[in-house]
């Protein structure tokens, strides 16, 4: 914890009250998300096991070279898929190696997903890699038009900026270099991008390989690329490990909120985002939209938001000016893939015109004692019923002692539990299966 930048733009993103400490992962990349030491936990857990996965493939992929009748091509195509991987490992370790020490095990995970208001859970360690590529190695037509759209709908001097799932963080920088910004917030909850921001944009850059998919031939099963900003970041571009359910700034903060790709992949929260949004503003702060409106099939149809419900949300926070656009645009076209990928892209600005002093919403937190740390947890019937669940599959690991069969551990369950032979069996065999896929 070291002295608070920036401190009257932010507030506690749990609890929305005085930020009194801030967990600074680098220069220049901060974590505000809530609970950050647990949230830094989960995710050394997920480095954890992705380094393991990768060793493994190496490996696996090793032994199969010593295999004496293995095809000479099929050889070649091993060697130098082994090459790109271990390079591949060595730069994520580089990238991860400040992150905690793992301690914890992989159930001790399972229990911080009970957690979920204060970690990132549904966030995959790499989430979208494609998009680190785009914005600091080959993507450089499609970068330019974000900046131009948003350059062509903005109004008046914009001194702070935010930036809403700014990913690998490409026009967060934009924006911060164009308007010569006093402060830009970059926000988003990978790990990954944040600390690839900072190599790009305050050091001296970072190699990653690509493995593109699919390829355009076998020159092309992976590249080597060198990211890095066009120059180092002015003063006052900051990266924020954060949640955007979890916003931890201050209301009226902000002459510009973009939010580039996201609104289509978090419809269930929508509205309470948009609500947030508003209140970021600055009176005359404008807020600019881009990407697809393309709900993917599982959306719950109350989730389901047509065009006109959005623009509803938009005139019921008084946010004013609305204008809209569509464009089809290339996204994501790597030189190094067949892939082409087409979408329709919905542009669209609002305005705040005046000052409403609507607070910032955040989840409601029913429970005292996850907020007051010195209050008693309630033994209540939840409790219980979490202790059994957790109980079960802990019994069922102590008693694998290497010689025991499935049907033995069951008549033990079904002892213990007061299980008919039946559902013991089947309960087990159903559990344990799911463990051995897991991998």
């Amino acid at each position: 914890m070291s002295q608070i930048p920036y401190q009257h733009l932010l507030v506690d993103p749990l609890t929305g009250l005085e930020l009194t400490q801030l967990l600074k992962l680098a220069p220049g990349v901060d974590c505000l998300l809530p609970n950050p030491h647990l949230a830094l936990e989960h995710i050394a857990t997920q480095w954890h096991m992705l380094s393991t996965k990768l060793t493994r493939e190496i490996a696996e992929d090793e032994a199969l070279l010593k295999h004496p009748q293995l095809h000479e091509l099929m050889r070649e195509r091993i060697q130098r898929q082994v090459r790109w991987q271990k390079k591949f490992h060595h730069q994520l370790q580089e990238l991860f190696k400040n992150i905690p020490a793992h301690t914890k095990s992989a159930y001790f995970d399972k229990m911080l997903q009970g957690l979920g208001h204060t970690l990132p859970l549904t966030q995959p360690l790499i989430g979208h890699p494609k998009n680190i590529f785009r914005d600091w190695s080959w993507g450089a037509v499609e970068n330019q038009r974000y900046l131009d759209v948003v350059r062509s709908r903005a109004v008046g001097e914009k001194k702070n900026i935010l930036v809403i799932a700014a990913g690998a963080g490409r026009l967060a920088y934009d924006l911060h270099q164009h308007f010569q910004a006093d402060v830009t917030f970059a926000l988003d909850n990978s790990y990954f991008f944040a600390q690839s921001f900072q190599k790009i944009c305050f050091g001296e850059g970072m190699e990653l390989v690509e493995f593109p998919a699919p390829s355009l031939g076998d020159e092309s099963l992976a590249h080597e690329h060198k990211l890095v900003a066009p120059s180092l970041a002015r003063e006052g571009l900051v990266y924020h490990l954060g949640d955007l359910n979890y916003l931890p700034y201050k209301p009226e903060s902000f002459d510009l909120i973009i939010t580039p790709w996201i609104i289509d992949l978090i419809p269930s929260t929508l509205p309470f985002l948009i609500s947030n949004i508003s209140s970021l503003l600055k009176p005359q702060g404008q807020w600019i939209n881009f990407g697809p409106y393309s709900l993917s099939a599982d959306i719950p149809s109350r989730c389901r938001w047509s065009q006109k419900e959005i623009r509803g949300f938009i005139e019921e926070v008084e946010l004013e000016d609305f204008e809209e656009s569509w464009e089809q645009v290339e996204y994501l076209k790597s030189p190094h893939s067949s892939l082409i990928r087409q979408e329709q892209m919905w542009t669209f600005s609002a305005t705040k015109l005046h000052s409403d002093g609507r607070g910032i919403q955040r989840p409601q937190l029913k429970e005292s004692w996850l907020i007051h740390h010195d209050h008693a947890i309630p033994l209540s019937s939840k409790v219980q019923m979490s202790l059994m669940s957790h109980k079960v599959p802990a019994r069922v690991f102590e008693l694998i002692d290497g010689k025991r069969s499935l049907k033995d551990i069951a008549a033990l369950m079904q002892q213990e539990f007061q299980m008919t032979q039946a559902e013991a069996q089947q309960a087990l065999t159903h559990f344990l299966s799911r463990w051995a896929e897991s991998g």
